[in-house]
């Protein structure tokens, strides 16, 4: 008799068998995806970040799948969550059905964040934060296909979402690689800090800030700050948010101005706040159209400096000043320091120019920068505030329309000739906004979303 391996498996059939069903359900052979259940009743808020850590470290070691973290109760940490997740397969980190998870950062130290998530293909959705002693949420780490959907942040001692990723690589994909929709905050920056802990920060490119509702913050900070490229904010409700120096929809670039591009603002009710939407420091290349922006106290529409942003079919409804728009990038009195700033943006857009890869995609994909050549790129020419357009928008209980303003007395800047400025059109605005609809009234791609429901979310 033959004693090969194919004798013996024929000697040993159960044995082959075995072995075809256990090869078959290994763990290497088979796509599968687990849940997680943790719940406050089995695991304490002392144990939650390690029992989280723990869970996730075991998943990524098991075979692709779509894993699900279900959380089920109230949390109390006295350490800040840390979800790091670099796997291709998707992690899902949610509340289970018809149950409300709480996490509380009361416990936390001063300053520290709730949860710190760095990862890719991450959704974080349906929690309840309050509390903050930090930031509610960060995500770091050059995060990809990140997730924060459906979540209430309220009572926040610094700021609810606060994205800080990478915003400078130049990448030819244009997919989305983050989004943030859909959330209620409320009463956050209650350190009352200036200029920060903002509602929403995102520090990144090629993000969706949309249908968030963003209230009763009335501090020297924003609602939303959008640092970055291709930035799409839409959808989103704010009221009774910033004062002074500070606004409802911010968009901010500093020495990076120059190449944060491509941003888009469209579809936003913004009540109450001082600079409704407000394009700071010679921020350029955005589109702001079809928002309504009610009851600011300084200014509707307000452009510092910045060049080729579009602010067309606009509603501004009793408002100081309807558009404000200056020359800082080319002199600044007060600020002297200023000059500094707009230098270093200027060499980070004549690098990426000067890139044979990230020049061509530049002058494809940005309009503004398409035709400039080294003569168009000094300061004396690229800081002038020219090629902005703001035309087709409606005014209601506007004292004036036009704040133009040089900010240095050596400069004297022909705003009318450098830009299109259009007057805008008078309309009589019932006391109830939420009466309008605004598509079928003015025209707008989508009605802007002026009232909501008991539990604050935005509704048409």
């Amino acid at each position: 008799m033959k004693t090969g391996t194919t004798g013996s498996m024929l000697m040993y059939p159960r044995l082959f068998f075995f072995t075809l069903v256990f090869t078959a359900l290994s763990p290497s052979a088979l796509t599968r995806a687990e849940t997680v259940r943790i719940n406050s009743e089995t695991t304490s808020s002392l144990e939650l970040p390690k029992v989280i850590a723990k869970e996730l470290q075991r998943l990524s070691k098991v075979a692709e799948g779509s894993h699900t973290l279900l959380l089920e109760g109230r949390f109390e940490p006295s350490e800040s969550i840390r979800i790091h997740w670099w796997m291709d397969q998707p992690l899902r980190v949610t509340s289970v059905n018809d149950s409300e998870v709480v996490l509380d950062g009361a416990a936390l130290p001063k300053g520290e964040e709730t949860v710190f998530i760095a990862g890719r293909n991450i959704s974080f959705k349906g929690i309840r934060l309050v509390n903050s002693q930090g930031h509610a949420v960060i995500v770091g780490g050059k995060s990809d296909h990140y997730k924060i959907s459906d979540c209430v942040f309220e009572d926040c001692r610094q700021g609810g979402i606060h994205i800080w990723n990478d915003p400078h690589t130049v990448v030819a994909d244009t997919t989305p690689r983050g989004w943030i929709t859909h959330n209620h905050i409320a009463r956050f920056n209650l350190d009352d800090a200036k200029w920060k802990n903002d509602g929403i920060t995102v520090f990144d490119q090629r993000v969706i800030i949309a249908g968030n509702d963003i209230r009763d913050s009335p501090t020297q900070t924003n609602a939303i700050r959008a640092m970055g490229r291709d930035l799409v904010v839409e959808r989103n409700r704010i009221t009774d948010v910033s004062r002074d120096d500070s606004g409802g929809i911010y968009l901010w670039g500093g020495p990076h101005a120059s190449v944060f591009r491509g941003n888009i603002i469209r579809h936003n009710y913004v009540k109450g706040a001082a600079r409704g939407i407000y394009l700071d420091d010679g921020t350029s290349g955005v589109r702001v159209y079809e928002n309504v922006v009610h009851q600011s106290t300084v200014c509707g529409l307000f452009v510092s400096g910045g060049r080729d942003n579009t602010l067309g079919r606009n509603i501004v409804d009793q408002s100081p000043v309807f558009f404000h728009l200056d020359s800082r990038c080319l002199g600044w009195d007060s600020r002297p320091d200023f000059s500094s700033q707009v230098r270093e943006s200027l060499s980070r857009l004549q690098s990426v120019l000067n890139d044979q890869a990230t020049g061509a995609l530049f002058r494809k994909r940005y309009v503004g920068v398409r035709n400039l050549g080294p003569d168009e790129l000094t300061a004396q020419t690229y800081g002038r505030p020219q090629g902005n357009r703001v035309l087709e928008n409606f005014v209601h209980g506007v004292d004036q329309d036009w704040e133009l303003m040089d900010f240095s007395r050596r400069v004297t800047t022909d705003f009318l000739k450098l830009n299109d400025l259009r007057t805008p059109s008078p309309w009589n605005a019932p006391k109830n906004l939420s009466k309008i609809n605004f598509k079928q009234q003015f025209g707008f791609d989508e009605d802007i979303r002026i009232q909501t429901d008991g539990n604050g979310t935005p509704q048409n």
